[in-house]
């Protein structure tokens, strides 16, 4: 993917044709659909019960939502870096941000449960939505983004890569911003296969977070969906 994607040549990287059972997203997605879009074709990348290698995503399947796609590297617990990252994601946060660690693109406050957030998608090998929005700065009101997180295969047999998309519902461009949660992420339908540890599934993950003074935030939840 990183290939096709950057145009730059990788003898390492292996793309995988499209095969019938593949569906490939068309031209000029709107922004509202691009997160399901993208998540149907993730899915439709699965063999059976088994979680879609990352070799099996092709760019030319997704074409239609690349610029609102990116790919994460996951280094180690829940931390990552971007090995690709499109248009839109980087004229939302102001930068180009491929390369850097996932966390960078969030506050302080909110990097802990965004990790949180990174081991449960790979852990437990869902689609997660995660409903974020931009910090308040001088006359620029926040604006909210959403983003969906859908864990891949690596050859080791492990989950070691996440794509992704992340879109806006206002405006991008213009100044550097970092994000925050804004709402309980989402969690849909059941894990691919079993989990890669054994590990509990809480309904609340990390330490209540603040939001604005004296006002307590609660602790980071994850909602089960049936879809």
């Amino acid at each position: 993917m990183q290939d096709q994607m950057t145009n730059r040549p990788n003898a390492n990287v292996i793309i995988v044709p499209l095969v019938p059972r593949q569906e490939t997203i068309p031209q000029n997605v709107e922004r509202a659909e691009a997160l399901d879009m993208i998540a149907t074709y993730w899915s439709s990348c699965a063999v059976g019960t088994e979680l879609p290698n990352r070799r099996d995503i092709d760019p030319r399947g997704v074409t239609g939502v690349l610029e609102y796609s990116f790919m994460l590297e996951m280094i180690a617990g829940g931390l990552a870096r971007f090995r690709i990252a499109g248009q839109h994601l980087c004229e939302i946060m102001g930068m180009d941000v491929r390369g850097m660690p996932f966390s960078s693109l969030f506050q302080p406050s909110a990097r802990d449960e965004m990790a949180q957030i990174l081991e449960t998608c790979t852990r437990q090998r869902c689609r997660i939505d995660v409903p974020l929005e931009t910090t308040r700065k001088v006359f620029v009101p926040n604006r909210p983004v959403k983003m969906v997180l859908l864990p891949l295969m690596g050859e080791s047999g492990r989950v070691d890569r996440i794509l992704g998309a992340m879109v806006s519902d206002g405006s991008t461009g213009g100044a550097p911003q970092r994000l925050v949660r804004a709402d309980a992420p989402v969690v849909h339908g059941q894990p691919f296969g079993q989990p890669q540890s054994p590990a509990a599934a809480p309904s609340t993950l990390g330490a209540a977070k603040e939001k604005g003074p004296g006002v307590a935030r609660p602790a980071l939840r994850l909602v089960y969906s049936a879809d």
